[in-house]
């Protein structure tokens, strides 16, 4: 597994990224390669012009994308801006599920989850992109209900 990781905001270093990551690509065995958009600007013309080209260099690659208050890269908070984590993997097989939760069938997703995960053969973990935000020690409703939706996993 080999990880990149490069800034949609500076050009010379998106491209750069592309490029480095296309080489590699193109000189290593790949069985997947998974990008992870982590979006800490609201601009979804410049998110789609990001995802775009993305699909364009690797239309087989698996896309997912979140948002974010910050990530480190090279040491530093990037935190106004869209980062890319390419991730290659040289064995493993990944895959990519979405679910569509709302408060009334969260548990549910949670055992759709558990049941994928437990009906997949040889499979080593589970990835799940959730996030959960304690505010003043209070849980909001809106988290309630992606809490609910890990339990329905774990049991």
């Amino acid at each position: 597994m080999k990880q990149f990781i490069f800034c949609v905001s500076d050009e010379k270093n998106f491209y750069n990224g592309i490029r480095d990551l296309d080489e590699y690509c193109s000189c290593n065995k790949v069985s997947s390669l998974l990008f992870h958009l982590y979006c800490g600007i609201n601009d979804e013309e410049m998110i789609m012009k990001c995802v775009d080209m993305l699909k364009t260099k690797f239309p087989d690659a698996l896309l997912t994308g979140i948002s974010s208050n910050g990530e480190i890269m090279d040491g530093r908070l990037i935190d106004k801006d869209i980062l890319v984590s390419a991730i290659v993997f040289e064995s493993s097989l990944v895959s990519v599920h979405e679910f569509n939760d709302a408060a009334d069938n969260v548990y549910d997703i949670g055992k759709q989850i558990r049941y994928l995960a437990d009906s997949t053969e040889n499979i080593v973990g589970v990835d799940i992109e959730s996030l959960i935000i304690y505010q003043g020690g209070a849980v909001s409703e809106e988290d309630r209900y992606r809490i609910r939706r890990l339990q329905g996993i774990h049991r």
